[in-house]
């Protein structure tokens, strides 16, 4: 509200929380299956955002509501800004932590110059209200009620909120052969929270031939069984 100049709980370290349950790593093909049903409902921006945030390891929403065009480069993904209930702030959440480039998938690539065309976007933010103003907080919790439950109950994915959709992008990426120190920078922490979330992924993983990511994505599409709709012709 502005009536003190500075945030005096800042000082205060926050405790620790230790996960108790292993994350939840979507295969491809199931996030495959939530954009199949988004795309059949001509929802083209939403199918867009689940690709951002699973192929690329956006957090979601602050990262994700806070990328521009101009961000989406040849071949990365820049990260340098939050929102924060509709206001656009540089940094990142770690404090601390650069600006980060993600290695753009090319899939990815595809999805956003489809969304780019169908809404008319040429500048300024990918994802941005009807009026061009950021998203706020709300909109996007009317977005996640009204829009990813329905798709992904549909897609027959068990509850699961939109941010572990970044988890996929973590096992793609394993799966992919990146390394952990590598995989940890375009994740935006460090090493050691790295291997201590995705410790049973990399157990999981281990001995499994090494696969492009772009290749497992590509399969996906191919293997959804006919539901995914012809992204070429929406």
């Amino acid at each position: 509200w502005g009536w003190v100049p500075t945030n005096p709980v800042k000082a205060v370290k926050k405790p620790s929380a230790k996960r108790e349950r292993a994350v939840v790593c979507l295969a491809p093909t199931e996030v495959e299956a939530i954009r199949a049903v988004l795309l059949a409902r001509g929802k083209v921006y939403a199918a867009t955002m689940v690709s951002l945030v699973a192929y690329q390891g956006l957090r979601v929403p602050e990262e994700l509501l806070a990328l521009e065009c101009r961000h989406v480069r040849r071949n990365t993904l820049l990260v340098e800004q939050r929102n924060i209930n509709g206001r656009i702030i540089g940094g990142q959440k770690v404090r601390g932590f650069h600006p980060r480039a993600i290695d753009l998938l090319d899939p990815v690539r595809r999805d956003v110059r489809k969304h780019m065309l169908a809404y008319g976007i040429r500048e300024g933010l990918l994802f941005p209200r009807r009026d061009g103003d950021p998203w706020r907080l709300h909109d996007y919790q009317n977005w996640r009620r009204r829009t990813w439950h329905p798709a992904r109950t549909e897609a027959g994915i068990k509850s699961l909120p939109p941010y572990d959709l970044r988890h996929a992008f973590a096992s793609l990426q394993i799966r992919a052969g990146m390394s952990i120190p590598e995989l940890a920078e375009q994740m935006g922490h460090s090493p050691q929270m790295t291997v201590g979330t995705y410790a049973h992924v990399i157990r999981e993983l281990k001995g499994e031939p090494v696969m492009p990511a772009e290749e497992q994505i590509e399969r996906a599409r191919v293997e959804d069984g006919g539901r995914l709709v012809d992204v070429d012709a929406v």
